[in-house]
Formats: structure tokens, C-alpha cells, sequence
């Protein structure tokens, strides 16, 4: 995804908005480590020092107005000391839902 999203300006532009609205979101125990945004979904990797930080960010993120979510999944998993979240979600109205195998 972060291949095609380079030759494109609007996703880019999504990728840039989303990464400010995570970073908004998160709290000094946790980072984003990838991000990237296509025009319909957006997908990522975070890590937190723990369950109630991942927590705590995912609602303040499914909060914030200016960044809307029509549907998300992940997997977090217990890492050493931490919590990796895999994520990823719709920024499209159209797709406000995610399934899979």
C-alpha cells in the first residue's frame, strides 16, 4: 500500500491527516511505528507499554471527529514489556465494514 499511496497526492494527504490524528490520540506510552493510507482504508502498526494504554488511544481515536472511522479491526498481541497493535480501518463511508477469514 505505501507504494501505490506514493504516487498519489491524495492518499498522502489522507495519510498525513490520519498520522496526526493517531499521534493526537496516543499518549507518551505509545508510538506509531507504520502507517499508511490508501483512499479507502488506512493500515498500521502501534506499540504500547500496556493492554489499557492500546485501550485508551483506539477510543480516543474512534473519538476524534476530524478523523472520521467507518469500520476497524486488529490484532494486538502481548510483546515482551508491551502491546503491538496491527490495525487497520476505512475512512470511506461506502466501506463501513470489515470481515475476513
Amino acid at each position: 500500500m505505501t507504494i501505490d499511496a506514493a504516487s498519489s497526492p491524495d492518499a498522502q494527504d489522507l495519510a498525513r491527516h490520519y498520522r496526526s490524528s493517531l499521534i493526537r490520540a496516543m499518549d507518551q506510552n505509545t508510538v506509531i511505528e507504520r502507517l499508511a493510507c490508501g483512499l479507502s482504508i488506512c493500515i498500521g502498526i502501534a506499540r504500547a507499554r500496556s493492554n489499557a494504554d492500546h485501550e485508551a488511544w483506539g477510543q480516543r481515536l474512534a473519538s476524534d471527529r476530524s478523523s472520521p472511522t467507518y469500520s476497524y479491526a486488529e490484532v494486538a498481541e502481548g510483546i515482551g514489556a508491551g502491546y503491538e497493535n496491527r490495525f487497520m480501518f476505512s475512512i470511506d463511508p461506502e466501506l463501513n465494514s470489515i470481515s475476513g477469514n
